[in-house]
């Protein structure tokens, strides 16, 4: 399962890449531009034994081109370009989803560069610091395939160290409920309002916490209701 608490809409690769050559020219930087959020992290999601990274990007003006710069800055090199009139706003790249050291392996530790084109010939500029540290999993409750009572569903989960949130997502696919939320470190309980959960039915459960570095550590179960 691919959690998607912000809401984002990633562009297709196919779409946008372009020669890094491309992207040489000397455009001034406006030191009044700055992003919005220029941010890289890493997902693992215990349940399945895999790992995703994430680049967001999201700029105060439409965005005409986009690269970003891995830390040993000679190869890993994304150039992106928008052939839109309007530009990007935000820019969400999440990559495939391997064993975690594989993600390991193709996102280093280190800093990444950002920079962008605006519309009319600006350059902004941003960078982002990745770290492999992770958090341990989540121990949730219920149980894996326990039976609750629809109408007095809690869902609570064990504190993390160093978790700076959790978010919890609750699904059926089926019955068109999906419920997102991000609470903070101090809250480990959550209780299902009344009427939202339907009794006789399979409901996924996912929560993950989140580190201060925005690496999030991710666990998935299900349960029933009656």
């Amino acid at each position: 399962m691919n959690i998607n608490f912000n809401a984002l809409v990633a562009l297709s690769l196919a779409s946008i890449v372009v020669p890094i050559s491309a992207y040489t020219m000397a455009t001034p930087v406006d030191e009044r531009l700055r992003f919005d959020e220029a941010s890289i992290h890493i997902e693992t999601n215990v349940t399945d034994s895999d790992g995703e990274g994430f680049i967001v990007v999201k700029s105060p003006e439409g965005m005409k081109e986009l690269s970003v710069t891995f830390p040993d800055g000679k190869k890993s090199t994304m150039s992106l370009t928008s052939k839109d009139a309007i530009g990007q706003g935000q820019v969400v790249l999440e990559s495939a989803e391997p064993t975690l050291d594989d993600v390991f392996a193709a996102y280093p530790e280190g800093m990444y560069k950002f920079e962008a084109k605006t519309l009319d010939g600006r350059k902004i500029k941003g960078e982002a610091t990745l770290t492999h540290s992770m958090l341990a999993e989540p121990v949730i409750s219920p149980s894996d395939g326990a039976d609750v009572a629809a109408d007095d569903a809690e869902i609570a989960w064990l504190p993390v160290v160093g978790a700076t949130s959790y978010l919890i997502e609750v699904e059926n696919k089926l019955l068109g409920l999906k419920l997102n939320f991000r609470v903070p470190a101090d809250v480990l309980m959550f209780t299902v309002p009344v009427g939202l959960l339907i009794p006789g039915n399979e409901y996924s459960l996912a929560v993950a916490a989140e580190s201060a570095t925005g690496n999030v550590t991710l666990v998935e179960q299900s349960f029933l209701t009656h």
